[in-house]
């Protein structure tokens, strides 16, 4: 029986075939990217992606079925120059020079490749969620097509005992939304209109492990493959953890040593943001990968301290890490300042020019914080001037606030306590575990780290179920933004006991030592 919930929300049938999208759109969108062909790079910059992503929807309905159908179907999330150039020439964007052109308009980094988060970082996201949510729940793209069929039905028989009915080789859209809402997807319902829109096959409206005209399940299987060695990676690093912890280095003890190589970076650069501009990235990447990571770390003298620096950094164990993991205080303050800025001036170059009144290119202290006051900038300024100033030369020129319009902060940056929130997780928390302290444990310091990052807090949101404000609940816990909770700021009685316990078997058996 299909409960209420599902019968509420049960979609609509029918999508607009990508053969069916208007032919005079499409015509529109290509000539205005022939446009930048022929206009400066400092003024075809700013237009690309809009431009791209516009000539994506046209073509082919949306950016994500372009990414997936036309660009990136071998899954890597990123695209090259030749892939670039044979996705656009089958979107009859012809030119070799002017797709290159295209291609280094858009590859801000000067990295070789394209990620979608730099073509519509709000897709990437939501992309990657829903990857990560498949492979989570289900095992193979066979399993997801039976188990989807059925709980689409509410049957939601075990998949052994699926084998016994007949096979599902395609899924329709009502199967496909209804299935996933009842497989406990935790996103909105229009984010999984997006995603069947992007995968269906449009000669028919289905969705099949592999389309004949839209990309279906192709990538499952891919994904899987890195959902498993990442899953392998984690017990890998759980068993490092236990053995030096039992050779007598810590997690405590690592995350002491971050802290000295943190002040380390701040006696030399002034503040984390420009150490991590100037030390830890190239090009104001806003992640770094844990490799370019050792190498920096290695060349400031950490060398043998380098791999216990990155487990410290990188909090979701993903393989890169964000600026936010360094200094989540200092992203904070330029994640204000970033949405600010697009709110009141429309972006980073407007901005700038605004701010530039004497037209010298170049922004001083005063000409900063006289701006940020004028136009009522609620935050303090001169810490903020500092972070921007990436060659601390005492004034700001346009590449050193550019890097800001391709950053997208995350939800907790922008967000204020919410205790409400905080409160209603708590309560939830309870109910599940019927104690903080197997709370705790279960779901929220699962790596006995004595610590749970914004990336562990938002999986036992998940976990829980916990469908309320989740960065307003993180930042009424994580107040002073350390970029961690711990277990006396969910039950400090708890904390105690614990703390106490330990003490007491310290003194016990060490002998006080």
């Amino acid at each position: 029986m299909i409960s209420q919930r599902s019968r509420q929300r049960a979609p609509a049938v029918g999508n607009k075939s990508t053969k069916c999208l208007g032919k005079a759109n499409v015509e529109v969108s290509l000539a205005e990217l022939r446009e930048l062909e022929t206009m400066d790079e400092e003024d075809a910059k700013p237009l690309a992606v809009e431009r791209v992503r516009e000539f994506f929807k046209d073509s082919v309905g949306s950016v994500l079925r372009a990414w997936a159908h036309v660009f990136d179907s071998n899954n890597d999330q990123r695209i090259s120059r030749e892939e670039f150039k044979n996705g656009m020439r089958k979107l009859n964007f012809h030119g070799e020079l002017a797709a290159m052109k295209l291609f280094n308009l858009l590859d801000k980094d000067s990295s070789g490749e394209i990620t979608l988060e730099e073509i519509d970082a709000i897709t990437d996201r939501k992309w990657r969620a829903f990857r990560q949510y498949c492979v989570k729940r289900f095992q193979s793209s066979d399993e997801f097509m039976q188990q989807v069929a059925a709980l689409a039905l509410a049957t939601e028989e075990p998949f052994e005992d699926m084998k016994k009915k007949p096979r599902v080789e395609a899924l329709s859209k009502v199967e496909f939304m209804l299935g996933l809402i009842n497989s406990g997807w935790p996103g909105e319902d229009k984010e999984l209109e997006e995603m069947w829109a992007a995968l269906r096959d449009a000669t028919d409206d289905m969705l099949r492990p592999y389309g004949r005209d839209g990309p279906g399940l192709a990538w499952f299987g891919i994904e899987m493959r890195r959902f498993n060695r990442k899953k392998a990676a984690k017990i890998k690093s759980k068993q490092w953890f236990a053995l030096r912890s039992r050779q007598g280095l810590n997690p405590l003890t690592i995350a002491k040593c971050f802290e000295e190589f943190k002040m380390t970076l701040r006696k030399k650069h002034g503040n984390l943001i420009r150490a991590w501009r100037q030390e830890l990235t190239a090009n104001d990447a806003m992640s770094i990968a844990k490799v370019k990571f050792l190498r920096a770390a290695a060349k400031l003298g950490w060398s043998r301290e380098a791999k216990d620096l990155w487990r410290a950094l990188d909090k979701d164990e993903s393989g890169t890490a964000s600026l936010d993991e360094l200094d989540p205080v200092g992203a904070e303050n330029l994640a204000h300042f970033k949405v600010w800025v697009d709110a009141e001036f429309g972006g980073i170059r407007n901005a700038f020019k605004k701010m530039d009144e004497d037209n010298t290119k170049t922004i001083t202290v005063k000409e900063f914080e006289k701006a940020l006051r004028t136009y009522n900038f609620p935050r303090p300024t001169k810490h903020l001037f500092q972070m921007l100033d990436k060659d601390a030369n005492g004034k700001l020129e346009m590449d050193d606030l550019i890097f800001l319009e391709k950053w997208q902060p995350l939800e907790f940056l922008l967000v204020t306590p919410d205790h409400k929130a905080k409160e209603e997780f708590k309560e939830l928390l309870l109910a599940k575990m019927t104690r903080y302290l197997k709370g705790w444990k279960r779901v929220l310091d699962k790596d006995n780290t004595n610590r749970c990052n914004w990336y562990e807090f938002q999986e036992a949101c998940r976990i829980l179920g916990f469908r309320g404000n989740i960065g307003g609940a993180w930042r009424a816990f994580d107040e002073d933004l350390s970029g961690y909770i711990s277990l006396k700021e969910l039950d400090e009685n708890a904390s105690k006991v614990l703390l106490g316990f330990r003490r007491w078997a310290i003194a016990e058996h060490l002998g006080g030592s």
